[in-house]
C-alpha cells in the first residue's frame, strides 16, 4: 500500500511536469529567436574576452567567459535537440518547488521542505542559464553580467543547499561544525558574488568547488555507514545523495576535461529528483503512521484513567460508609458523651459525609463519561419536589441571615423527568447558592416556555466575573479560586450534563457583588408521553394460568420481526422466567428456556445458532458465575453474548459477573423497555463485530487526516494533563477532612470509657475507625506518589548510610507485629556493614510494602525471611515467604499498576493494586531492579538489586508531601499494614 502511494505521487509529478512543459514552445530551428539571442550573448562574451588586454582580467573573468562560451558551443554542435528534455526537467523542478513550499507553508516548523524548494529553484536557474540558455525565451534582453551572476550562483550553490537540507531532515546525521562551515561558506560565496566585480569571481571558483565536493563526499560516506545499521531508513537518502555527487562530479569533468554536452548531467538530476520525491512521500507516510499510533495509545491511556477513577471512588466509598455508620450510632446515644466528645464525633461524621458526596460526584462523572446513566422518567410535580428540598435545606441551615424562598406556583404543569436526578440538579444549584451567599435571599421560581418549564435559582451572593461564566460548567473548573470550599469543580459540570441528558439546557447570568441566577429547562409532561411501567408485582397464579396462552400465541414466523434471532433463557424461577419470555415473544424472538445449568450447557454444546443467553445469577445446580465461565470456555464474548439477571446491586457481584464473562446485566424486577433495549443492543453488537471482522477498511493518507489526528492528540494530551492534575488535587482535597477524622479518633481513644454503656464496644469501634483512617491515608499517599511519578517530579533524597543497619532496623521493627499474627520473621546477612547512597524513607517504604504483601499471603505458622547479600557492585535484598505463592500467569504482570492477585486467596486483606507498582517505581528511582519468583502453593520471593554508589555531597533537595508525617516506626508500620484486618 505504501509503495503504491509513493509511485502514484511520482507519477503525478511527472504528469504535471509534462503539462508544464507543454505550455512552453519548443523550437529546434537554428534560426529561431532563442538562437539569435544566444548569438548576441555569445558575441558579448567574445568581445569581452578578446578585446580586453588586462592580464588579470584574462586570468579571472576571461576564464569564466571561456566556460560559458564552451557550453554554448557544445549546445550549438548538438543542434538544440536536447531542448525538449530541458523543458521537461524544468517542469519537474517547478512542480517539486511548489509542492515543497506548500508543505513549508502548512508546517513552518519543519525547515527541510523550504530548503528542498530552494534547491529546486537553484536547479531551475541552472537549467535556464547553462547550455541552451533557455532564459532568453523569457528575458531576451538579459545582460552578460546578470547572466554570469546567475550562472555562478546556481552552478556552485545547489550542493551546499542540499547538505543544509539533509542537516534539517536528519538532525543527528551531520556534525554541527560541518553544517556551520557549509552555511558560512555559502553565505560568504553569495555575498562575494553580489558585491565584487565579475572579473574577480573566478578567483574563488576552484576553492569553493573543492570545499563543496569534499563536504558532499563526507555526507555520502556517513550515509553509507548508516546503511549498515538501518538499511530501510537510509537507503533511499544514500542513493539520492550518491546520485547528486556523481552528477556533480561528472559535470565538473565535462566542463574541464570531457567537453561534451549536458544530457547525461540532466539525466542524473532527473534520477535524483525522482528518488527525492519518493523519499519525501515515504517520510510523510511514516509520520502519519506514528501520529496515528500515538493517538490510539493516548486514547487507551485516557480510558485507563477513567477506569482507575471509578475504581478509586468505589474503594473510598466502603470505608467512608463504615465511618458514617459508626459515628451516627455513637451520636445517637449522645447522653453518654461529653459535649467535647459529641462535637468531635459530629465533626467526624460531617467530614465523612462531605467525602462521601465527593465520591458520589466522582462516580456520577465516571458514569457520564461512560454513558452508564439511564434516566427513569416520570411525571414530576416541581412545586412538591421543591418544598421537600427546601424543608431539608432549612433544617441543616446554620446561617440565620439567609432566607430560602420557593416562588413556584401550585398550578405549574408537570415535567417529564427522572425525579432522583432532578432532585440532584436542584440540590446542586441550591448548595452552590448557599455556599456563595453569606446573607440575603435565595429564590426558586419556574415558568412555562413553549414545551419546557424554565426553573431558576437566584441568589444575592458574591456573583461571578464575566470572564469566568463561559468556563463555569467545564470539568475541574472552580467558581471562586480563593475559596477553599470550591473543591474539585465537578458539581456544576455534572449538573449541566444531567440537564442535557433530560433534553434541557442551562444558562447563567451574574453581576459581581449582586448575585447570580442559574436557569435550566425541563420538558413538559404530555398525556401521550410514554411512561416506563415499573409495576412489577405479578400474581403467581395469573402467571401459571396464562403460561399456556403465551405458548399458543407464539408467532408462527418470528423472523418477520427479528430475523429469527434465537435466545436461550436459563432461570429456575418460573415467574421471573415467564416475565422475560412474555416480553421477548411479543417482540418476535425465538426462545428456548431451561431451568438448570446442565441443560443449558448441553444446548450450547450442540447448537451454534444461538444469538444470546439470558442467565439468572442463582440456579440450583450451578451458580451463574460458574456457568458463565463454562460458556466462555466454548464461546467468546462476541460469539455468544450473555445477559446476567440478578437481584443484587452490590458492586462486587456485578464485577464478578463481568470477570466471569458476562456482557451485560439487569437488576430484577426486569423492566420491559430496558430488557428489550439491552437484548437488541447485545445481538446487534454481536453481528456488527462479526461484520467488522470480515471487512477490511482502506485508510486514506491525506494532509487533512494528519491535521485532524494532530488536533485529537493535542486534545487528549490536554485532557491527560487535566486528569493528572485532578488526581493530585483530589488527593490534597482529602487531606483536611482525614486529618480531622484521624486527630479526632486519637482524641476519642484517649478518653476513659469505663462506666459508660457499651464501654467495651466503643474502643473497638474507635479502633476500626482508626484502621480505616490509616488505610485511607496509605491509599492517598500512594496516589500522591503515583501522581508525582507520572508527572516526573518525584525525587529521592540520597545520602550515604549503612544499608545493612537500615534494613535490619526495619525488619526488627516488624517482628512483634508478625509474631502477633503467628508468623516467624527472620533477618539474615553475612555483611556487617555497607555504606552506600540511598533514600532512607523510600527504602523503608519499599521494605514495608514487601513485608506487608508477605504477611497478607502467608498463613499462620509460616516464615518470612529478609536476606541481604552483596553481588559484585550490587546489594541484593530478598524478601521471601512460605505463603500461598503467585500463579504463573500473574508473575509477568504482578508489578503492573492496579494488578491484584485473586482476592479469594486472602479474605481478610484489602488492596488497591498500587503497592507493588510503587515498589518498582521507587526501586528504579534508585537505579535498581526488582523481580518476583514464585511457585504456586510454595511461597514467593521478591528480589531487589540496588547499585552500590557513594555520594560526595549528601545535601540533595527534595519535595516532601505526606498526609500525616509519622512520628515513629510504629505509626509508619500501622499505615503500611492498615489493609490487613486484625479485628
Amino acid at each position: 500500500m505504501k509503495n503504491h502511494v509513493h509511485i502514484s505521487k511520482i507519477v503525478v509529478i511527472i504528469l504535471l511536469s509534462f503539462i508544464t512543459f507543454s505550455f512552453i514552445p519548443i523550437s529546434s530551428n537554428l534560426d529561431s529567436d532563442n538562437y539569435q539571442g544566444q548569438k548576441k550573448l555569445k558575441f558579448s562574451y567574445e568581445i569581452l574576452f578578446s578585446e580586453n588586454d588586462n592580464a588579470k582580467f584574462k586570468a579571472n573573468a576571461g576564464n569564466m567567459a571561456k566556460l560559458i562560451l564552451q557550453d554554448m558551443k557544445v549546445s550549438k554542435e548538438n543542434g538544440f535537440y536536447h531542448e525538449g528534455f530541458y523543458m521537461f526537467l524544468i517542469g519537474i523542478c517547478i512542480v517539486m518547488s511548489i509542492y515543497n513550499f506548500t508543505l513549508y507553508n502548512k508546517r513552518d516548523n519543519e525547515k527541510s521542505p523550504l530548503l528542498l524548494g530552494i534547491f529546486c529553484l537553484l536547479l531551475i536557474i541552472r537549467l535556464l542559464v547553462t547550455d541552451n540558455v533557455l532564459i532568453l525565451r523569457f528575458i531576451p534582453f538579459i545582460s552578460w553580467k546578470m547572466h554570469t551572476f546567475l550562472y555562478s550562483c546556481s552552478f556552485f550553490t545547489y550542493i551546499p543547499t542540499y547538505i543544509i537540507y539533509l542537516g534539517f531532515l536528519y538532525p543527528k546525521l551531520i556534525n554541527e561544525k560541518i553544517l556551520l562551515i557549509t552555511k558560512h561558506s555559502l553565505i560568504f560565496y553569495v555575498l562575494y558574488l553580489a558585491i565584487t566585480p565579475v572579473k574577480y569571481h573566478f578567483i574563488v571558483f576552484v576553492l569553493y568547488q573543492s570545499i563543496t565536493l569534499l563536504l558532499m563526499i563526507h555526507v555520502v560516506t556517513k550515509l553509507f555507514k548508516k546503511c549498515f545499521y538501518d538499511l530501510n531508513s537510509y537507503l533511499l537518502i544514500f542513493l539520492s545523495a550518491l546520485t547528486l555527487l556523481i552528477t556533480n562530479s561528472y559535470e565538473l569533468l565535462r566542463k574541464y576535461v570531457l567537453n561534451n554536452n549536458f544530457f547525461m548531467v540532466n539525466v542524473g538530476f532527473l534520477i535524483f529528483l525522482l528518488l527525492q520525491s519518493y523519499l519525501i512521500a515515504n517520510k510523510y507516510v511514516d509520520s502519519f503512521n506514528n501520529i496515528e499510533n500515538l493517538s490510539e495509545k493516548l486514547k487507551r491511556h485516557n480510558k485507563l484513567k477513567d477506569e482507575f477513577l471509578l475504581y478509586i471512588s468505589k474503594e473510598l466509598k466502603s470505608p467512608m460508609n463504615s465511618i458514617i455508620g459508626l459515628t451516627e450510632s455513637i451520636v445517637s446515644d449522645e447522653n453518654k458523651l461529653s459535649s467535647n466528645q459529641l462535637l468531635d464525633t459530629k465533626l467526624i461524621n460531617y467530614s465523612a459525609v462531605q467525602l462521601s458526596k465527593l465520591v458520589d460526584d466522582i462516580l456520577d462523572y465516571s458514569k457520564l463519561n461512560n454513558t452508564d446513566i439511564v434516566l427513569d422518567k416520570h411525571p414530576v410535580n416541581i412545586k412538591q419536589l421543591a418544598d421537600m428540598i427546601f424543608l431539608i435545606a432549612k433544617g441543616s441551615l446554620t446561617n440565620k441571615n439567609l432566607i430560602l424562598k420557593n416562588d413556584i406556583s401550585n398550578d405549574l404543569p408537570l415535567v417529564y423527568a427522572d425525579i432522583n436526578r432532578l432532585q440532584q440538579i436542584i440540590n446542586n444549584l441550591l448548595e452552590n447558592a448557599i455556599k456563595y451567599t453569606s446573607e440575603g435571599i435565595i429564590t426558586l421560581n419556574a415558568v412555562v416556555i413553549n414545551n419546557f418549564v424554565k426553573i431558576s435559582v437566584e441568589d444575592t451572593g458574591i456573583g461571578i466575573p464575566i470572564w469566568k461564566v463561559n468556563s463555569l460548567f467545564d470539568a475541574y473548573t472552580i467558581k471562586n479560586s480563593q475559596d477553599v470550599s470550591s473543591t474539585t469543580g465537578l458539581t456544576l459540570h455534572l449538573t449541566k450534563k444531567l440537564i442535557e441528558l433530560h433534553g434541557g439546557s442551562i444558562n447563567v447570568s451574574s453581576h459581581v457583588g449582586k448575585g447570580s441566577k442559574f436557569s435550566f429547562t425541563m420538558p413538559l409532561y404530555e398525556e401521550n408521553t410514554e411512561v416506563m411501567n415499573r409495576d412489577n408485582h405479578f400474581e403467581f397464579e395469573n402467571i401459571i394460568e396464562n403460561y399456556s396462552v403465551a405458548k399458543s400465541s407464539m408467532p408462527v414466523n418470528p423472523q418477520e420481526k427479528q430475523k429469527n434471532y434465537r435466545i436461550l433463557i436459563v432461570d429456575n424461577e418460573l415467574p421471573s422466567r415467564k416475565v422475560v419470555e412474555n416480553h421477548l415473544l411479543a417482540d418476535g424472538y425465538s426462545l428456548t428456556s431451561v431451568s438448570s445449568g446442565k441443560e443449558a450447557m448441553e444446548i450450547i454444546s450442540n447448537e451454534d445458532a444461538l444469538d444470546l443467553v439470558i442467565l439468572n445469577l442463582f440456579i440450583p445446580d450451578m451458580i451463574g458465575y460458574e456457568l458463565c465461565s463454562n460458556i466462555r470456555n466454548k464461546k467468546s464474548l462476541y460469539d455468544l453474548p450473555i445477559l446476567m439477571l440478578t437481584s443484587s446491586t452490590k458492586t462486587d457481584s456485578l464485577l464478578l459477573s463481568f470477570e466471569s464473562g458476562a456482557n451485560d446485566y439487569l437488576i430484577k424486577p426486569v423492566d420491559k423497555v430496558e430488557l428489550l433495549s439491552r437484548v437488541k443492543t447485545l445481538i446487534k453488537l454481536k453481528h456488527y463485530v462479526k461484520e467488522s471482522l470480515e471487512l477490511h477498511n482502506q485508510i486514506s493518507y491525506t494532509t487533512k487526516k494528519v491535521a485532524d489526528l494532530t488536533d485529537d492528540i493535542n486534545k487528549v494530551r490536554e485532557l491527560d494533563k487535566l486528569k493528572t492534575e485532578f488526581f493530585s488535587n483530589i488527593s490534597h482535597e482529602l487531606k483536611t477532612p482525614l486529618n480531622v477524622i484521624w486527630t479526632s479518633v486519637q482524641l476519642l481513644k484517649s478518653f476513659d470509657y469505663e462506666g459508660y454503656q457499651n464501654s467495651v464496644s466503643i474502643p473497638r469501634y474507635l479502633n476500626i475507625m482508626n484502621q480505616n483512617c490509616l488505610r485511607l491515608i496509605r491509599l492517598i499517599n500512594n496516589i500522591i506518589d503515583i501522581t508525582k511519578i507520572d508527572g516526573n517530579y518525584l525525587q529521592v533524597e540520597m545520602s550515604n548510610n549503612d544499608i545493612i543497619f537500615t534494613i535490619e532496623e526495619i525488619s526488627l521493627s516488624v517482628v512483634n507485629y508478625a509474631e502477633s499474627l503467628g508468623l516467624n520473621l527472620i533477618f539474615d546477612t553475612e555483611i556487617e556493614e555497607k555504606y552506600m547512597a540511598f533514600d532512607q524513607d523510600k527504602i523503608e517504604r519499599i521494605i514495608l510494602n514487601l513485608l506487608s504483601n508477605a504477611i497478607k499471603f502467608t498463613p499462620k505458622g509460616g516464615t518470612i525471611e529478609v536476606l541481604v547479600k552483596e553481588i559484585e557492585d550490587n546489594i541484593r535484598i530478598i524478601v521471601k515467604d512460605s505463603g500461598i505463592g503467585i500463579p504463573e500467569d500473574k508473575l509477568k504482570v504482578i508489578f503492573d499498576r492496579f494488578m491484584q492477585v485473586d482476592k479469594s486467596l486472602s479474605r481478610k486483606t484489602e488492596g488497591s493494586g498500587i503497592g507493588l507498582s510503587l515498589v518498582k517505581s521507587l526501586v528504579e528511582l534508585h537505579g535498581g531492579t526488582v523481580k518476583a519468583e514464585s511457585t504456586y502453593g510454595s511461597g514467593s520471593s521478591f528480589i531487589i538489586d540496588l547499585p552500590v554508589r557513594v555520594l560526595e555531597d549528601n545535601t540533595i533537595p527534595v519535595m516532601k508531601d505526606k498526609l500525616i508525617p509519622p512520628s515513629n516506626k510504629i505509626d509508619r508500620i500501622n499505615i503500611e499494614f492498615s489493609d490487613i484486618y486484625t479485628y
